[in-house]
This record gives structure tokens, sequence and C-alpha cells, in this order.
């Protein structure tokens, strides 16, 4: 079905209704008075600590507040209510379409199933299976049995277009099920969602086979934090839509009570992916023994050549996306032509000019009516075009401007609501890092430290204008200190000093001014509990450095480099931090005039080698 024909078929747009963003979850001061509630992962009555403030995703956005129940460390929303995401400002239309061209994660979706190790064909039942990817891949790629269960309409459109078997029942209702047992039973970012997550995990146990795997994915209830305030913790907690989160032992503990004596809970960022058996488990999420398998399914996909259907552009989509990924730029480019043509025969010549797709998004009113403009990966898209343009082509002017298209159309349709647009959000510095990375390239430094320098200073900040978009950690204290050092060594001393203007400005923000000086760095490495940059001692060591250059070997001067050497190699032995400690130290003393280096130790060896005995 391509998109003309699902155009005729859409009901009238719908009436703008306003977003909920990151902006809406207000932080609840640590004095705040608990409260009484039921805690619907234990039981416990309270008192529940208030944690934040939000508003409902859900119209009419009521507000609620995230409690944090002290018995099982788990969170849920007070007042409770749970509403279906195919709610969220979307027809069914529009809502299986972002579904399947960007919103359901193939690779997210199918790689928890695949780390539990074992060989041979297995069975599949996978509860609230979605568009129905999991169930696809495992009847493509495992030869094993596979039926999915999911209540949403899109769960039918996925079955008819992927033909695969989805029951749109509830489990314990499905007749044709009731005593069969699954080899491996899958419920991906469904438990969150259910009234009772103790009576959830009971149903499934008795779908697991006696040496069968259940698996279960889930909100970690551990990020949120006000330290990860961004667009990814606002979508962790889907206010309105997840009527808890639960903690990791609340979690394991679930599937204990029912029988398992082999739990596995793993953390990744926000989400957390739990293994049981009755039987011991042998899971190794290692993604490279999984990525050939998966690249080999989207790319069967592809092969199957339907440009004008919304599943096989996401199919390609993802191939362009994950190939660019792993290194397989050439396969990345031969779908990513197809897949342009594709979608500029389905949506009009537009497509091939970021800017231009841009100014359309500005001008709808909805989500709607983005979908009908272009497909709801474009933005991300543009990213992984450019990408291709850089390193492949190496058509630099195109590659600029594919990377202020992801900016410019990822901020336009993301004021429908972040939740559509994570994984463009995502993108939003690392196309900022590349097109300073492309104006350093062509000579022009100061424009280049100008992009660096603003990566630096806004990066770890949630913020409206940069679509609440949140750089990682390697990039605002790896690549950037180590770029402030590259310029500074080339001769670029403003440019290295207005760079780590807004590298100081992160530290500020994100650790406090007593990590930019040096006792305070000492002070902060006594305490194991204390938050540190990845390079603890950078802001002081570079402050040293682009002092002595500016200034010369003042007496002030040699005093900060002094300082900063005798941290260094009081903290040489840390076991983390170490060897990056020992070598400050190597290079500040290096830096030192002679005069004011340490005397090296009496050594006997050294002694008895240069002929010197007693």
């Amino acid at each position: 079905m391509g998109r003309n024909d699902m155009q005729r078929r859409q009901p009238p747009a719908c009436v703008p209704t306003p977003m909920i963003t990151p902006d809406d979850i207000s932080w609840t001061a640590a004095d705040a008075p608990p409260r009484a509630s039921s805690c619907p992962v234990c039981g416990s009555l309270g008192p529940h600590a208030p944690l934040l403030d939000a508003l409902s995703m859900a119209p009419p956005h009521a507000p609620l507040t995230f409690l944090r129940c002290p018995s099982c460390g788990s969170g849920h929303f007070d007042p409770p209510g749970i509403t279906d995401f195919s709610e969220l400002g979307q027809t069914g239309n529009d809502f299986w379409r972002f579904y399947v061209e960007v919103g359901g994660g193939v690779w997210e979706t199918v790689w928890p199933i695949l780390a539990e190790r074992r060989t041979g064909q297995h069975s599949l039942l996978d509860v609230g299976c979605g568009f129905g990817f999991a169930v696809d891949y495992w009847q493509r790629m495992a030869g094993g049995d596979a039926i999915g269960v999911e209540l949403a309409d899109y769960g039918q459109i996925g079955a008819r277009l992927l033909g695969i078997k989805v029951y749109n029942q509830l489990l314990q209702d499905i007749p044709e099920l009731h005593g069969r047992r699954f080899d491996i039973v899958y419920a991906s970012e469904v438990i969150e969602h259910v009234p009772d997550p103790a009576a959830f995990v009971a149903l499934l146990a008795q779908y697991v086979a006696d040496d069968g795997v259940l698996v279960l994915t889930t909100p970690s209830a551990e990020y949120i934090q006000r330290s990860n305030h961004s667009p990814t913790l606002h979508a962790a907690l889907s206010p309105g839509f997840h009527g808890f989160l639960l903690s990791a032992q609340a979690f394991g503990d679930a599937v204990r009570r029912n029988g398992f004596a082999h739990v596995d809970v793993r953390t990744f960022g926000e989400r957390q992916i739990l293994w049981a058996s009755r039987a011991p488990l042998a899971v190794d999420p290692t993604p490279s023994g999984m990525l050939p398998a998966y690249l080999e399914y989207l790319g069967a996909h592809v092969a199957h050549f339907d440009g004008a259907s919304p599943v096989w552009q996401g199919m390609a989509y993802r191939y362009v996306k994950d190939c660019m990924n792993t290194g397989r730029p050439a396969e990345s480019l031969r779908v990513s032509v197809q897949l342009l043509d594709a979608v500029e025969k389905e949506y009009g010549s537009h497509v091939r000019d970021p800017a231009a797709t841009a100014a359309r998004i500005r001008r709808c009113a909805h989500l709607h009516e983005f979908g009908q403009i272009v497909p709801y990966f474009m933005p991300g898209y543009y990213f992984f075009m450019a990408a291709i343009a850089h390193h492949v082509d190496r058509d630099l002017p195109r590659a600029e401007r594919l990377y202020q298209g992801t900016i410019d159309c990822t901020l336009a349709g993301c004021r429908f609501g972040s939740a559509f647009f994570l994984e463009a959000i995502s993108l939003i510095w690392p196309a900022r890092m590349a097109l300073a990375d492309l104006c350093v390239a062509r000579g022009d430094i100061v424009n280049g430290a100008k992009r660096y320098a603003r990566i630096a200073a806004e990066g770890g900040r949630c913020m409206a204008e940069n679509g609440y978009a949140i750089a990682n950690q390697d990039m605002l204290e790896v690549r950037i200190p180590a770029i402030a050092e590259n310029l500074l060594a080339h001769g670029h001393v403003a440019a290295a000093g207005e760079l780590f203007a807004g590298y100081r400005t992160h530290i500020h923000h994100r650790y406090g001014d007593a990590l930019t000086d040096i006792d305070g760095v000492d002070q902060a490495l006594t305490v194991a509990q204390v938050s540190v940059p990845e390079d603890p001692l950078f802001a002081p060591a570079f402050a040293a450095v682009l002092a002595r250059r500016l200034e010369g070997d003042t007496e002030e001067n040699i005093g900060r480099l002094v300082a900063v050497a005798a941290v260094a190699t009081r903290w040489s032995s840390h076991p983390k931090l170490g060897a990056r400690m020992a070598e400050h130290a190597k290079r500040i003393e290096w830096l030192l005039p002679a005069s004011h280096r340490p005397k090296p130790a009496f050594s006997f060896s050294m002694n008895y080698a240069a002929g010197k005995r007693d």
C-alpha cells in the first residue's frame, strides 16, 4: 500500500493539540513531604517519596507525580492511569506508518531474544508484539514456529503485510494457545503498561517450556535521575502511558517468585532486559555475534523491492543506517540510492533538497501533515546521506547541506512531540560536530571553533532551542578536549581558548565550578560517590597550559603547572584514572622549566650502570 492509497483512506486531519516536552518535568525538592499511595509493583502503601511532577502525555494532560517506593525501589505515577500509545495525537494509519518507518526499532526488538545463545530451532511467543518484527525475524532467520499477540490494530496490519500469525486477543483468551508452551516467551516494553505486573509475569510463566527462556524488557526506574533529564528520560517515563517503572531488584524478584531459578537482569542506559529460565542461562549481549544475521534479515526485505510500501522504505532506511554504522559503506550507498528514488516518487522532488523539506515541515500544523510531506524517518535519513557524502563520495558541500538538513528538519518536526523524533534528536549534536569538522577541514578555524564551543557549552543541557537533544559524554568529555589540545598544538591559541571556554561552561553546569579548579578536582577524587568528568584534570591542566602559552613563564603560571603535576602524580595509581593521570604528570613536567621539574629518585641500578659504586 503506497502513500497515495493511504492518503485517500486517511480521516480528516486532527486538530493540533499541545505536545508535552521535557520542559514539563519539574524535579521535586529533596525535602518534599512523602505521599501515601499504593505501589502497583509490591503493594506497599508508602509513604512514597515524590521524585518529579510531569504532565500526562495523553489529553487532557493532567498533572502527575512520579513516586519512588522505599520498599521495592520501583517508581509509579499518582494518580494512576494508563492510556494506549496509539492515542498520542495520531490517526491509526499515522501510527502504524510511524512505527514501521522509524518508531519501532527492529534491532532493539530482536537482539534481546538473540542474546540467549542456545542453538537449534526454537518456538517463540511474542506478547505485545507490535507490528510483528520479532515474529517475522524469527520465522525468516531462526526457522522456528513464531506467534504474536497484539491488541492494537497495527498488529493485524503487520500480520497481513509480513505474512505472520498475530492474535488480537488477550493471551489468556486465545483458545488455540491454551496448554501450549514455548521455548522463548518474549514481552518487550509491555509490563510497564499492565495494571498488575505480578499477575502478568505469572501468566507468561505458564507458557514457558521447562527449559525455556522468558525475556522481558522495560524502562529502568534507576535511570530516572535529575542528571539524565532528556527526551530519553521523558520517553522512559511516558507519563500517562506507563503506569510504573520497575527497579532492577523488583524486576528480578517478579520472575523468581514464579519458579525461575536462573535470572539475569542487565541495564543498558534507560532500558533494562531480563532473561529468566528454570535451567541455566547462556546470555551474551555482544552485538558482533548478532549483527550479521540481523543485517541479512534487513537485506532480505530490501531485496524484494516495493518502493511505495512504508514497510519496504522503513527496512531500507534501517539497512542504510546500520550498514553505515557497522562499516559497510558500499552497501549503505547502494540501498540509499534506491531509497531516495523511491521516496522522491512517493512524496516529490523536494525530498532531495533538505532546505526545501525543512521549509515545508515548518508550515505543518501537526504530525499528520508531516507524514504527508516526507516519511517519518526523513530527518534521520538526511544524516546518513550526509555521512555517505562526507566519508564515501567525499562531496563535502553536499554533506554540509545534508547535515544542516538533519538539524533543521528535526527541529521543525520535534515541536509535534519529542517522542516521535527520538532517533533524529539523537543526531543533532553529531550533525553539528560534523559541520564543525567540515569547517576545520576547509581551513575555517574560527567558525569551526565557534561550532565546537557551542557543542561544548550547550550539548549537555536539555534545551528547547536544541530540540532537547543531549550530546553523549564521549563527545563532550573526550572529543572536545582532544580537539582543544589539537588546536593549541597547531598554534590556534584563540580558537583553542574559545573552545575551552565552552568546555568550562559544560563542567560548570554538569559538575559545578569546583571541578574547574585543581584543588576541587583533588578533593572530588577522594570521595568515591562524587561524579567527575571523563578526564577530571583536563580543565585545570589545560587552563594552566593555555595561560602559560598566552602569558609566558610567570611565577603564577609555573605555580599552576606545578600544582597540576602534583595532583596528577598523587592520583597516578587510581584504579580507573591512573593511566590518564600519569600521562598528565608526564606532559606537565615536560612543560616545566628544568628548575621546577621533580628530581629523579635515587636508583641503585642507574648508579651501578654508570659505574658508580660505594
